[in-house]
């Protein structure tokens, strides 16, 4: 390799590299604020409205006046429009801030939609609003100024909650306003999605192994056209990789190794040769395209001898870390 391709490598490599240190050090979201308060709250029919089952789900919590069930029908409308637009193991709660422990009659909007809950403060208590206030204030930013909206305009709060009870700002429901129900949905429905995002992952390491295998038996075999299409696609399965990781990371954080004795040096090993060797591939599989696009194949074919072993390294161990973190360690 020439000094100028290693240069541009390594500059390359310390992008890539500062690109992901900046994520796990400055988007590192706010620790879990701990599993939902055990609160007495109850549904329409008197039932236990218990939070429980909500730990370790995505959700969405949305809060209205208890007058808006019944008198309020775009209010509805819009919390509706939320629960049509989320999967449906997500659930929507409603938390009824001023039901003075009386219930007025349930909308058949909320009766016939799946995964929709409402609840309010138990009627036997002394001041039923306060555990709903509670909730929102301690839990959702939402103080008396927001809440006191409720009351005097046909509007609702909403706010996904993601696997680790950290709730999203919450947004303001206006009636007439389709765009906002959307996003809030939206943004459940992305919350929802991080789940699968490790799982995806892995596959997608194995897929760029599987096409740097094929494309080096290409070109063994000097098919040079369909060697490159797979070293083309190994390249871009490493970009939305890449991508994709450091979103995931952003919003949901490092994920703790929970192995214990030998498994402990054999993972955090694996996973710092992983690494390092991750923030230069990516400038690698540039490089290598960049010499093949301008028929370089002298400096090429120089590249390739470095770049494949690090490139199916990289490849199979994040397989490996996704087995170790996830499937084998699974905490």
């Amino acid at each position: 390799m020439r000094g100028g391709t290693l240069a541009w490598i390594g500059i390359g490599g310390a992008i890539v590299a500062a690109a992901v240190l900046a994520v796990l050090a400055v988007g590192r979201p706010e620790p879990p604020p701990g599993p939902l308060p055990r609160l007495v709250l109850r549904d329409p029919a008197g039932g236990r409205c218990d939070l429980a089952g909500l730990d370790g789900r995505v959700w969405v919590a949305s809060f209205v006046a208890g007058r808006c069930l019944t008198g309020c029908p775009g209010t509805v409308e819009a919390l509706g429009r939320v629960r049509d637009g989320l999967h449906p193991e997500i659930p929507l709660v409603t938390f009824v801030i001023d039901g003075r422990g009386l219930w007025p009659p349930r909308p058949e909007d909320v009766e016939r939609r799946a995964g929709w809950a409402l609840c309010q403060g138990n009627a036997t208590d002394a001041d039923p609003e306060s555990t709903i206030r509670d909730l929102a204030d301690a839990r959702f930013d939402l103080g008396p100024e927001e809440l006191g909206r409720l009351a005097a305009e046909p509007v609702a709060w909403a706010a996904p909650v993601d696997r680790a009870g950290r709730p999203e700002p919450p947004v303001l429901l206006p009636p007439a306003d389709p765009d906002e129900d959307g996003a809030v949905a939206a943004r459940a429905r992305f919350l929802e999605s991080l789940e699968r995002r490790p799982a995806l992952h892995a596959t997608l390491n194995a897929v760029s192994a599987g096409l740097l295998l094929t494309g080096f038996a290409f070109v063994r075999r000097r098919k040079i056209a369909a060697h490159l299409t797979c070293m083309a696609l190994a390249t871009g399965t490493t970009l939305v990789f890449l991508v994709s990781y450091l979103q995931y990371h952003a919003h949901a954080g490092s994920v703790a190794f929970t192995g214990t004795g030998w498994a402990r040096p054999v993972y955090f090993g694996v996973l710092i040769t992983h690494t390092v060797l991750a923030s230069v591939v990516v400038p690698m599989a540039l490089a290598l395209l960049w010499w093949a696009a301008r028929r370089r194949f002298d400096r090429h074919r120089a590249l390739a001898r470095w770049t494949l072993p690090v490139w199916l390294y990289v490849s199979v161990t994040g397989v490996v870390i996704y087995f170790m973190l996830y499937v084998w360690w699974a905490g």
